[in-house]
C-alpha cells in the first residue's frame, strides 16, 4: 500500500530503532514457523517511508508467493499497531537476497553450517563502487559478535578463525545446481 508521507514528519534514530524493535517483536510472534525473521528496517527513501521485513525459509527458500502471503497476514495487524498508527509507509516483505552480506549476529546464527565467503573490500577512493576480492571460503561454524571473530571450516576440513575488520564482507556462498536438459548436459556444460 503506497501512501503519501507527511512532508515535514521526521523521526530520530532512536524513534526508528523503537519502531523496528517493536515491529520485529510483533512479526516474530505472528510468523508462520516455516519462516525465520532476519531483520526489520524502517527507512526513508525519496521522501517515502518503507517498512521492510526480511525473512528466509527454515527448510526451503522463500518464494514470492510466501512473501505475498506473509504481507497479507501482517498488513491488518500493522495497521492497528500503535508505534505505526497514523503513519504513512509502504510495507515490503522479501527475502534479503542470496548474495548480500551478513550483518547481524542473528543472521550468522541462522546460517551456521552453510557455505560463506569472506570478501576483502578495497579502500574507497572515489564515488565508484568499492571493489572486493574473495579472501577465503568455507562453512560458517561460529561467530562471536563481541570480538567480530568468525570461525570457518575450509574445504580441507581445517578450522580457520578470522578477525573481521570493517573492510571484510561475509556473504552467503550458495551452491547453484542447474537442472539437466533433455540431452543430459547441464546448462554450464560446453557444447561442441
Amino acid at each position: 500500500m503506497k501512501r503519501t508521507p507527511p512532508p515535514t514528519y521526521k523521526l530520530s534514530p532512536e524513534q526508528i530503532r523503537h519502531i523496528e524493535d517493536s515491529v520485529f517483536a510483533l512479526v516474530e510472534s505472528q510468523l508462520d514457523p516455516r519462516f525465520f525473521l532476519l531483520n526489520v528496517c524502517f527507512e526513508k527513501e525519496a521522501g517515502y517511508w518503507y517498512l521492510r521485513i526480511y525473512l528466509d525459509g527454515k527448510d526451503a527458500p522463500v518464494s514470492l508467493s510466501d512473501c505475498e502471503q506473509v504481507s497479507r497476514a501482517l498488513d491488518p495487524k500493522l495497521e492497528e499497531f500503535q508505534p505505526l498508527s497514523g503513519f504513512s509507509y509502504s510495507l515490503e516483505v522479501s527475502s534479503p537476497g542470496v548474495f548480500r552480506p551478513l550483518t547481524t549476529a542473528r543472521e550468522f546464527e541462522f546460517y551456521r553450517n552453510r557455505p560463506v565467503r569472506i570478501e576483502q573490500a578495497s579502500p574507497k577512493k572515489s564515488k565508484a563502487p568499492r571493489k572486493t576480492e574473495v579472501a577465503t571460503e568455507g562453512l560458517l561454524q561460529d561467530y562471536n559478535p563481541d570480538t567480530r571473530t568468525l570461525t570457518l571450516k575450509n574445504s580441507s576440513g581445517e578450522s580457520l578463525s578470522i578477525a573481521l575488520t570493517p573492510e571484510h564482507l561475509v556473504c552467503l556462498n550458495p551452491v547453484l545446481n542447474f537442472p539437466e536438459d533433455e540431452s543430459g548436459l547441464n546448462s554450464d556444460s560446453e557444447l561442441i
